[in-house]
C-alpha cells in the first residue's frame, strides 16, 4: 500500500523525529525511503536578515551567506546520514538528497513520486509559531494529492490510533488505512464519529464491520456529539493514543476551505502524529 515515502527533514527538532516515523512505517510497509531536506535560499537572502545586519552594521556578502548555507548543509547531511545507517540496519532501501530552493515546493514535486508524505509540524524555530503549523508543513497540507504523515516533536511507538470517521470517502480511506496497518502490526484502533447522524454506537458498529472485513484485530467504535476537533483530540488523550488517522477533508471540503477545517484544527493542536488520507 506506501512502496515508497518521502520523508521530509530539516535540522529542527520536529524535522529529526520524522526520521523516526518514516522508519515505523517503512518497516510495517517494506517501504523504500526517500529522505529530502531543503535547504531555504529565502531564510538566507531575504530582507528580514538583510536589515538584521544592518542594525549591527554588518553587510550579508556572499562569504557570509555561503558559509550559512554550507553549515546548513552539512548539518542536513548528517541527519539524513543517520537515517541511512538505521535503514541499512534495518532492510530499509533508502535513499538521500539534500538541495535548495522553496521547502514546500520541492516536497511537492518529490512526493509526487511517493505514496506517503512524512514532515514534521513545525519547522526551525517551530517554538516560535505557538499553536500555528510550520509555513511549509501547511503549503504541503493544502496541496498535496499524497496521503500525509504530520508528526510531533517526540516520538512514541504507535500501538493505539483513533481514527475520525464521518463516512465521507476521506474518511473510508482514513479507516482502510488503518486497518491494513492493524492487520501489519498490533495496532489497536477506535473508530470515532462526531454528530455524523448515526443513530447509536451499534449502528457505526455495523457499519464499521461492513467496511473493514473480519479480519482486522482488536477495534472498537465510539459516537460523541459537540465540536468535532475537541473531540477527536479527547478522545485520543483519554484512551492514550499515539496516532489520529483522518480524512483530509470530510463531507463539507468547500465550507472547509472556507471557514478552516477540523482537519487543520487538530494538526495545530495535536501531540501525536496525525495521518492524513486524500
Amino acid at each position: 500500500m506506501i512502496g515508497a515515502l518521502l520523508a521530509a527533514i530539516d535540522t529542527s527538532e520536529f524535522g529529526a523525529k520524522v526520521s523516526d516515523y518514516a522508519v515505523f512505517v517503512a518497516r510495517v510497509f517494506g517501504s523504500h525511503v526517500h529522505a529530502l531536506s531543503v535547504i531555504e535560499t529565502k531564510k538566507i537572502e531575504g530582507p528580514l536578515l538583510r536589515d538584521y545586519l544592518a542594525t549591527v552594521g554588518l553587510e550579508p556578502g556572499l562569504e557570509y551567506k555561503d558559509k550559512v548555507t554550507r553549515f546548513l548543509e552539512a548539518k542536513a547531511r548528517a541527519i539524513l546520514a543517520d537515517l541511512e545507517g538505521r535503514c541499512k540496519a534495518a532492510g530499509i532501501p533508502c535513499d538521500c538528497e539534500v538541495t535548495r530552493g522553496i521547502a514546500a515546493r520541492l516536497i511537492l514535486e518529490r512526493g509526487q513520486r511517493c505514496d506517503l508524505i512524512v514532515i514534521g509540524q513545525k519547522g526551525e524555530h517551530g517554538e516560535w509559531h505557538g499553536e500555528s503549523l510550520g509555513g511549509s508543513v501547511q503549503g504541503v497540507v493544502r496541496a498535496s494529492a499524497r496521503p500525509i504523515l504530520v508528526t510531533p516533536k517526540k516520538y512514541r511507538d504507535i500501538t493505539r490510533a483513533v481514527v475520525a470517521y464521518d463516512g465521507s470517502q476521506h474518511s473510508r480511506q482514513a479507516l482502510q488505512l488503518a486497518a491494513e496497518i492493524a492487520r501489519r502490526t498490533n495496532l489497536h484502533f477506535t473508530v470515532l464519529t462526531v454528530d455524523g447522524g448515526h443513530a447509536t454506537e451499534d449502528a457505526l458498529r455495523a457499519e464499521i464491520a461492513t467496511r473493514i472485513g473480519p479480519t482486522v484485530p482488536a477495534h472498537e467504535v465510539a459516537v460523541r456529539s459537540g465540536d468535532p476537533h475537541r473531540a477527536i483530540l479527547d478522545v485520543a488523550e483519554r484512551l492514550d493514543c499515539q496516532m489520529i488517522v483522518m480524512g483530509a477533508y470530510g463531507h463539507s471540503r468547500i465550507r472547509e476551505l472556507i471557514i478552516g477545517s477540523t482537519t487543520e484544527q487538530v494538526l495545530r493542536s495535536a501531540r501525536i502524529p496525525v495521518l492524513l488520507t486524500r
